[in-house]
């Protein structure tokens, strides 16, 4: 688990590795990194092609403060979890292909299941 506390961020912070699969019609898919902190979401990510994985697009990130987040919630499974975020706004992932519906689903690894309920929990306490 990767929790951040410095003395020019005194927040808690949960960073938690993730992929966002099926992106442009099952053509593309994201893979990165979510930082968690009482105050904000951070989505840092990089969207490849599904068959080759040759074509990568830059690093984004996106910032989404607490208050914009809807909902959240884990779902864990046999083999990884699924971290299912809502936003307020369809602005907040408008940069994330495949997400107009205000709704991304963020897919664990298996070992990160106990970061990923940090990370909800640092979510949805603030």
């Amino acid at each position: 688990m990767t929790s951040e506390e410095s003395p020019r961020n005194p927040e808690p912070a949960v960073t938690l590795p993730f992929s966002v699969r099926n992106l442009l019609g099952g053509l593309a898919q994201g893979k990165g990194l979510a930082k968690a902190s009482p105050s904000e979401l951070i989505l840092e990510f990089v969207v490849a092609d599904s068959l080759l994985g040759l074509l990568k697009s830059r690093v984004k990130d996106l910032h989404i403060p607490q208050s914009e987040i809807d909902a959240i919630r884990l779902k864990r499974g046999w083999f990884g979890g699924k971290v299912m975020i809502r936003v307020k706004s369809l602005k907040w992932l408008a940069d994330l292909p495949g997400c107009d519906k205000g709704e991304v689903t963020l897919h664990i690894a298996r070992r990160d299941r106990d970061q990923a309920a940090d990370f909800v929990r640092i979510l949805a306490s603030a």
